[in-house]
């Protein structure tokens, strides 16, 4: 997507508006070609180079990494989609259930970028997360995320703008609301889709959280990828890593019959892209989930720069932490940070911590230090603004439940019976399997 398509994006939908809302060009102005202008500019410049997985210390043009999932209209797959913007045109309200790493919010940001690009509605992307830190109501939130961008006029054009349906709300995230505003927010989701109806919404969210339940929504679930889908999957991503794994080895290697009871690890994009990850160094097929994700930390720990500078060349840790000091120490950051519902932390919440971790467990090491080890010399935190997080969700969830297996089966108990039964099902699925 180019500035030019958000240029004429803005100018079809002022001419649009300007006759449906009855308004004269200048008054029109601030609300539109300043403010709508500068917020799809800022999405695009967000969206059309993206990070992921396997491509976490570069931006990859966006075009070039999504891939398409195939939805259907229940877990028997009667009904089955394979594009989620036509979808969306066609049904309004519809909420896409899939297991983490699924794919669901590149999902969205496809959907985001297939509005501009043929003139639909203007889209807005929002992250349900941001409710926690912002504790605004979601319809003051999701008129502050517009005003932040610069949009000067008041409620009036928007208010007009929402109820002639000239929007399309993508509300990526539903499952990490936090357990106690979760009830809330279905309610204020309902409250506002019954006050702009005109509008497009699609809700995404892993399973078991009861997003399925809210009113109006159809649901769609992300399929496992076929067989078929993992050949492409592989080939299109080997293609953007110059030479670094051979296509025709790993497709060998993932199809091979002795292979077949352990290929539904790959069925998964973000397992699929793990296993791309440490195809170079460990190209068998792990047994277990548990396993799967050991071999992508190992590579994290001890092959990253191997893999960016094409030598056995390592980074020292600026901490001067053994591996296993910084396995201890991110398995109770992870454990704490999960259990207070935090999935993406800015540097304050995550120096509080840490300095009390470390406390805690005797070590000492400098804060900073530490942070850029995660950051720069193992990947293992990637910084997305002003905020880190896991290059993915399921990462905080492994070394938590790392933890949590470690200890002793009366505090295991505990943990259960005071933690993890207050989580919903979803979440429990990821931790216990």
């Amino acid at each position: 997507m180019t500035e030019l398509e958000i240029a004429n994006f803005v100018n079809t939908k002022s001419s649009f508006l300007m006759t449906l809302l009855k308004a004269g060009k200048d008054e029109l102005a601030n609300f539109l070609d300043d403010g709508i202008h500068n917020y799809l500019e800022n999405q695009r410049i967000k969206y059309s180079q993206m990070k992921t997985f396997l491509f976490r210390n570069e931006t990859v043009e966006f075009e070039k990494i999504y891939f398409p999932l195939k939805l259907s209209s229940d877990w028997f797959g009667s009904k089955s989609h394979t594009d989620g913007y036509r979808l969306m045109k066609k049904e309004n309200y519809i909420t896409i259930i899939g297991a983490a790493g699924s794919g669901k919010s590149m999902l969205m940001v496809n959907i985001f970028h297939c509005c501009i690009k043929e003139n639909f509605k203007i889209p807005l992307l929002i992250e349900l997360r941001n409710l926690k830190y912002h504790k605004l109501s979601l319809s003051t939130y999701i008129k502050e995320v517009i005003l932040n961008n610069k949009i000067k006029s008041n409620d009036t054009f928007l208010n007009r703008s929402l109820e002639n349906g000239q929007f399309v709300f993508l509300l990526d995230g539903y499952d990490e609301i936090s357990s106690e505003e979760v009830d809330k927010v279905a309610y204020e989701i309902e409250f506002f889709v019954d006050m702009f109806p005109k509008n497009q919404f699609v809700l995404t969210t892993r399973p078991g959280t009861n997003a399925e339940r809210i009113k109006r929504f159809n649901n769609w679930i992300v399929d496992s990828l076929d067989n078929q889908q993992i050949a492409l999957f592989i080939t299109q991503q080997v293609k953007l890593m110059n030479g670094t794994v051979s296509k025709n080895k790993i497709l060998e290697d993932v199809f091979k019959v002795e292979n077949n009871q352990f290929l539904h690890f790959l069925k998964n994009p973000l397992l699929l892209s793990m296993f791309i990850f440490v195809y170079r160094y460990n190209p068998e097929l792990p047994k277990t989930k548990s396993k799967f994700y050991q071999n992508v930390i190992d590579t994290l720990f001890t092959k990253h720069d191997s893999i960016t500078k094409g030598d056995s060349y390592l980074h020292d840790l600026k901490s001067k932490l053994s591996r296993e000091e910084i396995e201890i120490t991110l398995c109770w950051f992870s454990y704490a940070s999960f259990f207070d519902e935090f999935f993406s932390f800015d540097e304050p919440y995550f120096n509080d911590l840490i300095k009390k971790i470390k406390t805690q467990l005797g070590f000492k090491f400098n804060d900073d230090d530490f942070l850029y080890d995660l950051k720069v010399n193992m990947s293992i935190l990637v910084q997305d603004g002003l905020e880190l997080k896991f290059p993915h969700r399921s990462l905080q969830e492994y070394f938590a439940a790392a933890l949590i297996s470690k200890q002793s089966d009366e505090i295991k108990q505990r943990i259960y019976s005071e933690k993890i039964a207050k989580i919903d099902g979803a979440e429990i699925s990821n931790f216990l399997s």
